[in-house]
């Protein structure tokens, strides 16, 4: 009889600097690991499906003056995928650069941001995203944002053993939001948001498990978070509702958390910081 040992292991760790009055640095680095070693009791054979990656992110915070300021930034990322079963592609690497400007007035505020990613495996690609905030009065703001995806599969998605698919392409989305938030008390604040994600091939596991590239599917949302400080502690409670479907079968996406309720608590003493979380998610 088979059997399979997993390991799921991850590091990381950054530096932030304030360079001066206008210009924050921070620099992450991270390394996580998926491997899988598959055998049976039967057979001396050993099988074994190993993931690693290593991340790097470079992100400075610029103040130009009281109403404008920018975030410039760059990082990059490799993926390499070491197994029994030899495959042609078995490294990849994506690197980005990125830049958003944010306006902060006394009657709206916005982001404009661009993205540009370049993939070894699927090519160059430019997103974009925007947002628009009014204060409708001292306690209550309502936010319009817009923001573009792309995300290539994983060797995960594409080599895992029996349910990986090599023929994967990357996915595409659009995503539109309108949030609102409140500050009810001193120590209380409520975030509220409806939202939808329209994806081109998504990516989606079928029946059998298997990843697949859907044609068109659309997910729209309901989110809502209550912030609540507690002498000293900050506690979140979060509610999720979502419906993701097939744009050209109407069917319900599978395996996809439906609903989702969330409870955070943390609090932070001087350098240590503790917290504990709980979640529950219905399909």
């Amino acid at each position: 009889k088979g059997y399979s040992d997993f390991d799921i292991s991850s590091v990381g760790g950054f530096i932030d600097a304030q360079i001066n009055d206008r210009w924050n640095s921070r620099v992450e680095w991270g390394h996580s690991e998926n491997r899988e070693k598959t055998r049976d009791k039967l057979s001396p054979d050993l099988y074994a499906f190993n993931t690693y990656r290593d991340s790097l992110n470079w992100q400075n915070n610029l103040t130009l003056n009281d109403q404008h300021s920018l975030i410039v930034g760059a990082d990059s990322y490799e993926d390499r995928v070491r197994s029994s079963t030899v495959f042609d592609e078995d490294s990849r690497w994506n690197r980005s650069v990125f830049v958003q400007h944010r306006f902060h007035g006394d009657y709206f505020s916005t982001e404009l941001g661009v993205r540009h990613d370049q993939n070894q495996q699927f090519g160059s690609h430019n997103t974009w995203s925007a947002s628009l905030s009014v204060p409708l009065n001292v306690d209550n703001e309502v936010l319009l944002s817009y923001s573009e995806g792309f995300r290539a599969p994983t060797f995960n998605d594409l080599y895992y053993p029996q349910f990986g698919n090599p023929a994967l392409k990357p996915e595409y989305s659009k995503s539109y939001e309108l949030q609102w938030r409140s500050q009810l008390t001193d120590s209380s604040r409520l975030e509220t948001s409806i939202y939808r994600t329209d994806i081109r091939d998504a990516i989606v596991a079928d029946a059998n498990f298997i990843q697949q590239n859907i044609g068109a599917a659309r997910i729209t949302g309901f989110e809502s978070a209550l912030h609540q400080e507690w002498f000293g502690w900050q506690s979140s409670l979060g509610v999720a509702m979502i419906d993701p479907r097939d744009r050209d079968t109407g069917h319900t996406l599978s395996r996809r958390a439906r609903r989702t309720l969330s409870l955070d608590v943390d609090r932070q003493f001087d350098r240590i910081g503790v917290g504990a979380s709980w979640l529950a998610v219905s399909c």
